[in-house]
């Protein structure tokens, strides 16, 4: 009885401390706590991390093993910044793929199969990574399909 109350202790104490959220540069503000609980009600494996002016927080949403990674950022105020979420290639929607395609990055090839999709106050995109002409470039598609140029890298 002794040994499985100690289990018992044993497992309760690994559950608490992998249920709780990390913080690894303090505590993010109420206001800060606060509006991140209410954008994201369902968040677990919450890590929080202080970047300059801004708290950055990684977590998850949904179940195992069909979790979906994001980032977010707040300002020390409660204002949310932006949202980065994690997606397969194959969960964007056909028509944002097809304005890629017919944009000048058309013959360009993936960098890989991950895109981020961008949630900001001013308006959400889709980044891609690409290899066109022998260069590394972020294209931003917007869900009314206006491609921009986020980023350029030569090698």
């Amino acid at each position: 009885m002794k040994k499985f109350a100690l289990l018992m202790a044993i497992a309760a104490s690994v559950f608490a401390v992998i249920s709780c959220d990390e913080y690894e540069d303090g505590k993010p503000s109420s206001s800060v706590l606060d509006r991140f609980e209410n954008m994201y009600p369902g968040a677990w494996d919450v890590e929080w991390e202080r970047e300059g002016v801004y708290w950055e927080v990684s977590f998850d949403t949904g179940t195992p093993p069909n979790e979906i990674d994001h980032t977010a950022w707040f300002r020390s105020d409660g204002t949310w910044v932006r949202t980065e979420t994690d997606l397969h290639i194959s969960t964007v929607p056909a028509s944002i793929k097809e304005f890629l395609q017919k944009s000048q990055y058309a013959s360009a090839l993936l960098e890989d199969s991950e895109i981020d999709y961008i949630q900001t106050p001013d308006g959400n995109f889709y980044q891609f990574e690409l290899v066109y002409n022998g260069a590394r470039v972020k294209i931003n598609v917007t869900e009314d399909g206006k491609v921009s140029l986020a980023g350029l890298d030569l090698w």
